[in-house]
Parts: structure tokens; C-alpha cells; sequence
């Protein structure tokens, strides 16, 4: 009698990138720290939960739930404190600016750099930081206690990267929004990663509803008038500081808003940050397996992280490419993040040219600052099959042209 032959199916070659991730993500999804729904209020929290509840795998993370319900108490607590204190200088003092420095660029392409980089020039600059846009309805009356509370919700450095965590790291404003409008932002994607597509599709500035576009635009400009008056505060306490400072801004999600900002910030000046396409993808790759196990509450399903990073950045940079026209000549200066790793400093004073920042001189201990972010050593990614690395270069073709990446 002859046996039938048992076809053999070749394993997915993408299933080569995800090689022990189940087991790593597993373990993290006991942790409490490093979450950016931590300092979400109870009223912005349970709501999210309520609308989500079919999709949170109670089973599996319930104490990360509750342990997020807890702290929203906190929040909530502060938060009306904070209203209380702050409400009569709010709505006499912050005042909205109209040209910020917003630097933009898809995640995992540098714009954490070229951020560290400027917000140390605090001459020039201020810009939220990772203990603002973590708890953006109560940091005026939580500042005092800041030092107590990062060995407590954050671990000593950033799962995707080893940059040091403190709270005074210069962060995306972006967290801030998704805790003022209760998740109504893109970022909401890493929380329930099984729907990424729905949630995009959801609270992309693009095809969202009107009611969550006004939501994300009010809590954007408020957060944003809140940080200039943190900074009008703390500007009346410090004398040596002399001339008048402009906002900087980073969230890699702007990379596909510049339509908005600019209604929003008419003279805002903007710097954008590219990357060979293929290592964004390792580099993001690497991120979502690090950290997305920290703030969700599913399962990561591998297929599902892998298709989340080619479709967000497909979409981010189309958006960019079709919209950078908007943008006044003269207010955008693009650089690749190979030029910056070449010479950071000649990197970073081709910046300051470029926006007509520049006026002569750079102080000692700026250049200093920079030598040390140029000697920070990277992770270094696994190697991309060749098969993937086929489909990364077909879905994002318009990137590796746009930017001379294509040979």
C-alpha cells in the first residue's frame, strides 16, 4: 500500500522576526510600568474600558486593569485640584503661540534625537516633557512630587531603545492628547493591537468623525497653552534666562497632520527627520515587540504587530509627501538621519541655519550635550528575510524614491 505524501508547508518567512516573542511578551504583561494610560484620569479611563470592553481580555489582564482604575482615582483627584488652582490663570494667561518649531518624522526615523537635541537649548526652546504629557490634567500640582513618582510607574530606561528614562526627557505630545480626549488619538493602536485597523481608522485625523477631530484638535491646543504657561511660571522664576523661547513640539503622528497645524499654528516652522525605509522597519519592528506588551490589553498576535508597522508608516509618509507642499518656503527643513550620525553637530547647526535660529555662537556646554548623544551606542536589529524585505520595499516604494533610498 503507498502512503500519500504529506505536503510540507514552508513557514511564513515573517515568522523568522518574531523567533521567542510570545514567550518575552508573556512576562511583560505582568508589568505595571511603562504604561501611558498611567496618568489617565477616571473619567477618561472607564470610558475607554466601557467602549473597549468586548475587546480586553479581562482574563489575562486584569490586574493591569484594575491597577490602571486605581491610579485614574489618583489622577482624578489631582486633576480637579489642578482645575480649581489654575482655571482663572488658564483662561487669563495661556495664551496659544503661533509658531512653534514642530519636528516631524515617523517613529523609529530619529526624531527623538534631533528632539533631545534642540530642547537642550534652553535659550531657544521649551518643549512638554515625559512627567507633562504623562499626566497632562495634573502636573502643575503633581511637579513637587515627581521624583518620588517615576521609580514607581516608570522602569530606568525606554523598552525600545535603552535611552535613560527620566521625567524631565523631552516627550511626545501626543500621550497627552490620547489622556485629554479618553484615546481619541492613533497612538490607541498599541493598546488594542488585534484592532489596529479599526482603531486607526477610528481616530485617524483623516477618516475619523467630526466629533473626533474636534476632541483631538481642543485637547492639543489646550495642552499646548497649559505648557506655555508652565513655562511663563517657571520663566519668572529664573532671571538668567533672556529673550523670548518657542515652543518645540515632537509626535510622529503629526508627520500626517501638517494640514491641521498649520490651521492651528499659521507661522509654525517645522523640521523633518528621514531614514532608510529599511531601517525603520527593523528599528519599529524592534519597538512594538519591546513595548507594546508594557500598555496593552490583548494579546499581541505577531502577524498583527507586523502588519500594524507597514501600514502606519505607509500611511504616515503618504500623508507627509502629499501635504509637505502646504508648508511656506523656507519653514521646512528636511534632513536624513545618516547626515546626523555622520556629524551631529554640523548635522544640528544646518538645522539652526535652516531655521534662521543660528546667530553666531553655540554655548560650550550645548556642544558638550551633543557630543554625548552622538556616542550613544544603538540596539542592533536582526537581519530582514529577504522575502519581507521584498514586501517592505513594494509597500512603501514611494518612501525609498521620495528620499533617494531606492538603490
Amino acid at each position: 500500500m503507498v502512503m500519500a505524501a504529506v505536503p510540507v508547508t514552508e513557514p511564513e518567512p515573517w515568522r523568522e522576526l518574531f523567533v521567542g516573542f510570545e514567550d518575552q511578551a508573556s512576562r511583560l504583561y505582568r508589568s505595571t510600568k511603562n504604561n501611558f494610560l498611567s496618568g489617565w484620569t477616571t473619567w477618561k479611563l472607564l470610558p475607554m474600558m466601557w467602549k473597549y470592553r468586548r475587546e480586553i481580555e479581562w482574563r489575562q489582564f486584569w490586574i493591569r486593569a484594575m491597577y490602571l482604575v486605581l491610579l485614574s482615582f489618583f489622577n482624578g483627584i489631582c486633576a480637579w485640584v489642578e482645575s480649581v488652582r489654575f482655571r482663572k490663570e488658564m483662561v487669563e494667561q495661556g495664551e496659544l503661540p503661533d509658531d512653534p518649531v514642530i519636528i516631524l518624522g515617523c517613529p523609529r526615523s530619529g526624531t527623538t534625537l534631533i528632539h533631545m537635541c534642540l530642547a537642550a537649548d534652553e535659550e531657544q526652546f521649551y518643549s512638554p516633557d515625559l512627567f507633562q504629557v504623562s499626566f497632562p490634567e495634573s502636573f502643575l500640582t503633581l511637579n513637587p512630587l515627581r521624583k518620588w513618582m517615576r521609580p514607581l510607574l516608570q522602569g530606568e530606561t525606554r523598552p525600545m531603545d535603552n535611552v535613560r528614562l527620566s521625567w524631565e526627557l523631552p516627550s511626545e505630545d501626543e500621550l497627552a492628547v490620547a489622556a485629554l480626549t479618553g484615546g481619541a488619538c492613533e497612538t490607541m493602536a498599541l493598546v488594542f493591537p488585534s484592532q489596529w485597523k479599526s482603531v486607526l481608522h477610528e481616530n485617524s485625523i483623516h477618516s475619523a468623525s467630526e466629533d473626533v477631530r474636534h476632541r483631538w484638535k481642543e485637547a492639543f491646543t489646550q495642552f499646548c497653552r497649559k505648557i506655555t504657561l508652565f513655562e511663563s511660571k517657571e520663566s519668572q522664576k529664573c532671571t538668567q534666562r533672556r529673550g523670548r523661547r518657542r515652543l518645540l513640539l515632537r509626535s510622529p503622528s503629526h508627520t500626517n497632520h501638517i494640514r491641521q497645524l498649520l490651521q492651528i499654528f499659521p507661522n509654525a516652522e517645522f523640521i523633518f527627520v528621514h531614514r532608510h525605509p529599511l531601517e525603520v522597519f527593523r528599528s519599529s519592528l524592534h519597538m512594538v515587540k519591546s513595548y507594546v506588551p508594557f500598555c496593552t490589553l490583548q494579546h499581541c498576535e505577531p502577524h498583527d504587530l507586523l502588519q500594524y508597522v507597514l501600514e502606519n508608516y505607509r500611511t504616515t509618509m503618504n500623508g507627509y509627501l502629499d501635504d509637505r507642499g502646504l508648508i511656506r518656503p523656507g519653514r521646512l527643513f528636511e534632513v536624513g538621519l545618516g547626515e546626523l550620525e555622520e556629524n551631529l553637530q554640523e548635522g544640528i547647526r544646518r538645522i539652526y541655519h535652516g531655521l534662521g535660529l543660528f546667530d553666531g555662537s553655540i554655548k560650550p556646554s550645548l556642544i558638550h550635550h551633543w557630543k554625548l548623544l552622538a556616542d550613544f551606542k544603538k540596539n542592533d536589529h536582526q537581519d530582514v528575510p529577504y522575502l519581507v524585505e521584498c514586501q517592505v520595499r513594494t509597500l512603501w516604494r514611494r518612501s525609498f524614491d521620495a528620499f533617494g533610498y531606492a538603490n
